[in-house]
């Protein structure tokens, strides 16, 4: 089985996530403590999100700490349902949102995505939806 790990790296410092990390870098993680080979330490200024291997509806990327809106269908809709917003995080081996495994959502047709989510943000950029 191929795993496709990939992460984003978020710089507290510069406010913005460092790009392209796995095609620029090594990543390895011994000690307690991310490193990029050549001896940079990923400190406090940095914040490491994996990706879930898993596609939203229009086939976005869907990583730890993104927001993902979840539509309702019409049906839910009329009978008093409405769209929920959700964090991605890492908890207890999994990923998960609202405490259930993300993976508990996946299409049967297409196991890589889920078709009733949609990527809105990420909670660094995206603070706004939050509140």
């Amino acid at each position: 089985m191929n795993r496709n790990i990939k992460f984003r790296v978020w710089d507290k410092k510069r406010s913005g996530f460092l790009h392209k990390i796995e095609e620029d870098c090594d990543i390895i993680y011994s000690d307690d403590r991310w490193y990029i080979l050549g001896g940079y330490k990923l400190d406090n200024r940095y914040i490491m999100q994996q990706f879930t291997e898993l596609f939203d509806k229009n086939g976005v990327e869907i990583f730890e700490g993104d927001l993902l809106l979840e539509d309702m269908t019409e049906e839910i809709a009329f009978h008093g349902g409405s769209s929920s917003l959700s964090v991605v995080k890492f908890s207890c081996g999994s990923f998960m949102i609202d405490c259930e495994p993300l993976y508990n959502y996946i299409d049967s047709k297409n196991p890589e995505k889920l078709p009733e989510f949609k990527v809105i943000g990420n909670i660094f950029e995206n603070k706004n939806f939050l509140k």
